[in-house]
């Protein structure tokens, strides 16, 4: 494997692709061009672009001579000649990331945007996932607060639960028609074959159409914006961790079909105080029982038509 680090310029990098290593086209709107960036080791030693091999398991940068640019890293795979992104530098806002990256005239395809690539660039506000990604790793994009919108591509085939974790100014979730994976509905981004709800954001409802039988591990996970919520009676089951960390979370209805509720699955939505618990499953205030439905509750409600009918505490 080889592992680069390499500058986003202004080109559309999504359309075009980045080149390293060969010097600017103004009608292909190729990226690198050695004139004007320095290529360095690891280390930050200066080196020559022109004539010096690219070795296996070795770090490179690209940097901008005038200081104004960021940084990509990558790792590519000789083998199979594809790439993964592996992270980020610097603080950009938007994120156009390319089909393929060329090296000394050999194109590896873009095919993985890697674990914790992004994670935690907050300053990131939109990206461009380009039809030759398959895979979006765990955390890939965690706590990009800034980011308001995902289009998932047809190429897609697996996407981490906690993929799109605690990113709060998440709003719209789309998933292109032609994906064979993944579909999205109501801003949720649903697994199809198994109708596992895989990610929902601050604007999702959970659709009731029956294209919803499980609400995934880590779903809602930290998205601090929801404060209602409704399970609909085709789900049967909540994931680990599906709800936790909604701290805004002040009312949800959990619905007859609902048989099992994963571990954690409400913990640390401590303003949660009220609980419309239509299932057969036992929820009580101040227990942990039931992935912590009951923990922070005040209320609990067993029939919708009746709010004011409240389970006492034990004891």
């Amino acid at each position: 494997y080889l592992t680069l680090e390499t500058l986003q310029g202004d080109a559309d990098a999504a359309a075009e692709g980045w080149k390293i290593g060969v010097a600017d086209n103004p009608n292909t709107n190729e990226v690198e061009n050695f004139d004007k960036n320095r290529l360095l080791d690891s280390a930050g030693n200066e080196l020559d672009p022109k004539n010096t091999d690219l070795v296996e398991d070795t770090t490179y940068q690209v940097v901008d001579a005038q200081n104004n640019g960021y940084k990509f890293k990558y790792t590519l795979n000789e083998t199979n000649k594809t790439a993964t992104i592996t992270g980020y530098v610097g603080s950009p806002t938007t994120l156009n990331i390319p089909k393929t990256i060329q090296v000394k005239q050999q194109d590896y395809t873009v095919i993985s945007i890697g674990d914790y690539a992004f994670s935690g660039c907050t300053s990131l506000t939109l990206t461009s996932i380009p039809n030759s990604i398959t895979n979006i790793g765990d955390n890939a994009f965690e706590s990009c607060n800034g980011l308001t919108s995902i289009t998932i591509p047809d190429s897609v085939t697996a996407i981490s639960n906690t993929a799109f974790m605690s990113c709060d100014g998440l709003g719209k979730i789309e998933v292109t028609s032609g994906n064979k994976k993944y579909h999205s509905s109501e801003n949720c981004l649903i697994e199809t074959g198994s109708k596992t709800l895989i990610v929902g954001c601050k604007n999702s409802i959970i659709p009731t159409d029956g294209s919803v039988v499980r609400m995934g591990d880590y779903a809602f996970a930290n998205c601090t914006s929801i404060t209602t919520i409704t399970i609909p009676n085709s789900v049967t089951s909540i994931g680990t961790r599906s709800f936790c960390g909604c701290t805004s979370l002040t009312s949800i209805t959990i619905s007859e079909k609902v048989t099992s509720i994963g571990e954690w699955a409400f913990e640390n939505c401590y303003a949660l105080a009220e609980i419309y618990n239509l299932s057969s499953l036992s929820i009580a205030k101040g227990e942990s029982s039931n992935g912590y439905a009951g923990r922070y509750a005040k209320v609990i409600h067993t029939n919708t038509e009746e709010p004011t009918r409240i389970v006492k505490e034990n004891g």
